[in-house]
């Protein structure tokens, strides 16, 4: 029988190099000899990493059990499980678990990740609040930037690229509200701030051709494509809709921007 080190050790290595499959055995193994949250939440996050969301669901569920009276990992628990839940479209409960999630930070007096505040926004926008969708991606900018270490230098760091990417979720959703000016104001301010965002040249290369600024919709396409990330994945609705999760109006306007690109 292998020990809790052996399958520990297998279990860093396989996610290390994403054998999903490896490492979700040596996670069930692990729950066996030792039953308890860690394991039980480890099993639910790679899970989670291998899309097998229902799996992960039902994970979360065993760990959220175990949290009873620890608010902090009752938290973390269900902002997994509300990913989990994103995963096959069960948006109305994944807010429910985001929801939890903020008043459980609220009452316990400590902030929110913004990362789960960004993924609420999310929720809310695929469900058509859109306007709650904007708040919420401006409440996770304004916790990226308070974070600390937001800034490295004068290198950008994971908070810093977070707060980047709710402001232009924030502009995107403005758009879908009808606030176009505003929008492609706050967007060109972004590709202005972080030069490397191909999502933010995309967007404001599909803005400047619905407004008619062909020449500048080009040359923006040009410049996105140029980028390290390049533009391939804009090319691709079905990324923009269902990963990037552009609102539609937003959508609809890189569609006829590609259709003469």
């Amino acid at each position: 029988m292998e020990s809790s080190e052996e399958l520990q050790r297998e279990l860093g290595e396989a996610y290390s190099r994403r054998d999903f499959a490896t490492a979700l055995r040596a996670a069930r193994r692990l729950r066996e000899l030792e039953p308890g949250l860690t394991w039980t939440e480890a099993e639910a996050q790679i899970s989670v990493d291998a899309k097998k969301f229902d799996e992960a669901i039902g994970a979360y569920d065993d760990a959220y059990a175990m949290c009873e009276g620890d608010a902090g990992a009752a938290a973390r628990v269900l902002a997994g499980r509300g990913l989990a839940r994103e995963g096959v479209y069960d948006f109305a409960n994944a807010l429910k678990d985001y929801d939890e999630v903020l008043r459980l930070c609220a009452e316990g007096g400590f902030a929110p990740d913004p990362y789960t505040v960004n993924a609420r926004g999310n929720v809310k926008g695929s469900l058509g609040d859109w306007a709650g969708a904007r708040d919420d991606y401006n409440d996770a900018a304004r916790l990226f930037q308070g974070a600390k270490g937001f800034k490295n230098g004068m290198s950008t760091t994971q908070r810093l690229d977070g707060a980047i990417y709710a402001q232009a979720n924030a502009a995107l959703a403005s758009v879908q509200l009808g606030e176009e000016q505003n929008a492609l104001k706050s967007l060109e301010g972004l590709v202005r701030r972080a030069p490397n965002s191909a999502d933010a040249r995309a967007a404001v290369a599909s803005l400047y051709y619905s407004s008619g600024r062909f020449e500048d919709a080009e040359e923006m396409w040009v410049q996105a494509c140029s980028r390290e990330s390049g533009c391939a994945q804009y090319k691709d609705i079905d990324y923009v809709t269902r990963i990037r999760r552009w609102p539609p109006a937003m959508v609809e306007k890189l569609k006829s921007f590609l259709a003469v690109s």
